[in-house]
């Protein structure tokens, strides 16, 4: 793909604005672009050429289908910026969010139709393979129907339900409150990993249970398996999460993926949806 742009204006590339790039010729400075159904950014630096046009050739970015100037948006006076297109199914559930908030238990009932537009405008292809590469840091879910219905089954709330992913280690974090265990954490850690170009594998190996609100542990160590009481109901506790880890149920169809929203499907219920966004 050729950036078509003289260095002192901008232009349009592949949904993207880049603006504001350095007036001064021979200055170096970074370009970003990314492709509209890759869903992975691409960065490179190249020397300012001004007033000749800059050249940067990216093999695995494609070609845009019109860079005309007219379509092509005022520019900010900063440093140099992206400005993403959102899709109109994406700024549909945003504002699903804002007015119903982000819990499962709020969610809108017009949320369920925003997923299937959603889905269908998703701009990542292979998305299971570039899952951990967008995926690095918090998300939290903001729709489950399958989680909803088990709260009304066991009497249970669970909220908020946490991912942090780092690498391929994955840490789930979900707070439970009901009027006879009370509250607490239910807490795993393993990893994740992509199984296909469409699916994704987690494998938890490590279980803990915390309790009271503030208690969360980060991690299990092996000091707190083998200390005293503690060590002991950690114990048990690890030993109920991985009888109760069905691997077979834990490969996730990626439905759609982008740098902050995510959807997959709950494989025990086939049309039952995933969604979580982007916290941190």
């Amino acid at each position: 793909m050729i950036c078509n742009g003289i260095c002192t204006g901008g232009h349009l590339l592949q949904h993207y604005t880049v603006a504001a790039v350095p007036r001064v010729c021979g200055m170096q400075h970074n370009a970003m672009y990314t492709a509209p159904r890759q869903g992975a950014w691409l960065q490179q630096t190249h020397a300012c050429q001004a007033p000749n046009p800059c050249a940067s050739a990216l093999s695995s970015v494609r070609q845009p289908k019109d860079l005309s100037a007219a379509s092509t948006p005022a520019l900010a006076s900063s440093s140099t910026a992206l400005v993403p297109q959102t899709s109109a199914a994406k700024r549909q559930v945003e504002m699903l969010i804002q007015q119903s908030g982000a819990s499962p238990y709020r969610a809108s009932p017009n949320m369920g139709s925003a997923m299937e537009a959603l889905i269908a405008e998703n701009p990542t292809e292979d998305a299971g393979m570039h899952t951990l590469a967008l995926g690095q840091g918090s998300w939290e879910v903001f729709y489950a129907p399958h989680i909803v219905t088990l709260s009304s089954t066991v009497g249970a709330k669970f909220q908020p339900i946490r991912y942090i992913l780092d690498g391929s280690s994955i840490v789930s974090n979900v707070f439970y409150s009901s009027s006879i265990a009370r509250e607490g954490w239910l807490s795993s850690s393993g990893s994740l990993q992509a199984k296909d170009a469409g699916t994704v594998e987690l494998a938890f190996d490590s279980f803990w249970v915390d309790f009271g609100s503030s208690k969360l542990r980060a991690t299990l160590s092996e000091g707190e398996k083998k200390a005293g009481a503690r060590g002991l109901f950690d114990s048990m506790v690890q030993a109920l999460g991985k009888a109760a880890f069905f691997p077979q149920f834990a490969v996730f169809p990626v439905k759609y993926l982008d740098g902050d929203m995510a959807v997959f499907t709950f494989p025990p219920l086939k049309d039952s949806l995933i969604a979580v966004r982007k916290t941190s």
